[in-house]
C-alpha cells in the first residue's frame, strides 16, 4: 500500500468539514492504539484541503481513508513544508492528548462502526 490522499474541496463549509475530518482522524488513530509508524500531513491550497497518509498510516487507517474517498498518490515531494497532523512525536505529547480529549465529539454509531472495521478492508 502506497501513499494516499484525502481531498476536501474548498466550499462554503470546507473549514467545518476539515475540523470534522481531523476530529474523526484523531479518534480513529487513538482507537488503533496510536501506532508509532503512522504519519499524516496536511497541505492547504486554493483548491482545498489535502491530507496525505504515509504507507504505514494508510495500512492502519484503511477504513477511514475509504470512508473519506481517499485515493492513491505518489509520495509528496514537499513534506517538510506541510503541517504534521499525526506523527510519533505528536502522538505521545501529553498536551496533545489532553487537548484532543477536551475537543472530541461523539459520532453517530454507524459512522464509528464503519471506520472501525477490520483493516482487511481494501481501498479498491
Amino acid at each position: 500500500m502506497g501513499w494516499y490522499c484525502v481531498f476536501i474541496e474548498n466550499t462554503r463549509i470546507a473549514k467545518a468539514i476539515s475540523v470534522t475530518f481531523r476530529n474523526m482522524l484523531m479518534g480513529v488513530y487513538q482507537d488503533k492504539g496510536q501506532p508509532v509508524d503512522c504519519h499524516v500531513y496536511y497541505w492547504k491550497s486554493g483548491g482545498g484541503h489535502y491530507y496525505y497518509f504515509s504507507p504505514a498510516a494508510a495500512k492502519v487507517l484503511v477504513a477511514f481513508i475509504k470512508f473519506w474517498e481517499g485515493y492513491e498518490v505518489s509520495e509528496p515531494t514537499n513534506l517538510q513544508r506541510m503541517e504534521i497532523v499525526i506523527s510519533p512525536a505528536k502522538a505521545y505529547s501529553p498536551n496533545a492528548s489532553r487537548l484532543f480529549a477536551q475537543r472530541r465529539v461523539d459520532l453517530p454509531e454507524r459512522i464509528v462502526a464503519g471506520v472501525r472495521r477490520s483493516d482487511a478492508n481494501s481501498l479498491a
